[in-house]
């Protein structure tokens, strides 16, 4: 990661005393604060739109669960797909979104949804009380401040990669 031990130590004190000096961590303590730091010691239910292939990529990610976040359900529009189940979830049809949130509060939802319905998902989520959107979508939401997006822009990621290698090789 280049950095130093004396940054991560200065990294880590923001969030409390961990070590002791002079003897360092006991990693066992320190991997338990920093799951508890992540909010990683307990679960977190997620929502997902959009059942296509990157959907069902995202369903079968078994890591997640791992690591406590728990997809608890799955909407889409596309009426071969409502009904089916996908990793142990039936998909649901996405117009049933907000009466599912209003009974089962969730704090992510995450979109693979086409650009073009995106936004109309964000709000619903938004809405409906969801804390944080992972997006997938090719767009940029708009919301609240109070809710937190993390974009996910794969494309825009493979062309950086494809940059940094040309660079590589023309200053190599």
């Amino acid at each position: 990661m280049k950095i130093t031990a004396s940054q991560l130590r200065q990294d880590l004190s923001f969030f409390g005393s961990f070590g002791q000096q002079g003897y360092g961590y006991r990693v066992e303590q320190l991997l338990d604060e920093v799951n508890r730091i992540l909010g990683l010691n307990y679960g977190t239910d997620m929502v997902m739109v959009g059942a296509g292939y990157l959907g069902k990529a995202l369903l079968n990610y078994e890591n997640f669960r791992k690591r406590g976040f728990v997809i608890q359900a799955v909407f889409d529009i596309d009426p071969e797909l409502i009904g089916k189940t996908l990793n142990g979830i039936t998909v649901r049809p996405s117009s049933q979104l907000a009466t599912y949130l209003e009974q089962n509060p969730t704090e992510i939802g995450i979109i693979c949804t086409p650009a073009a319905a995106a936004q109309n998902v964000a709000d619903i989520m938004v809405q409906s009380g969801i804390k944080g959107i992972w997006n997938f979508a090719p767009v940029t939401l708009k919301v609240p401040e109070t809710t937190y997006v993390e974009h996910v822009h794969i494309s825009e990621s493979l062309m950086v990669l494809s940059f940094k290698i040309r660079q590589a090789y023309r200053n190599g």
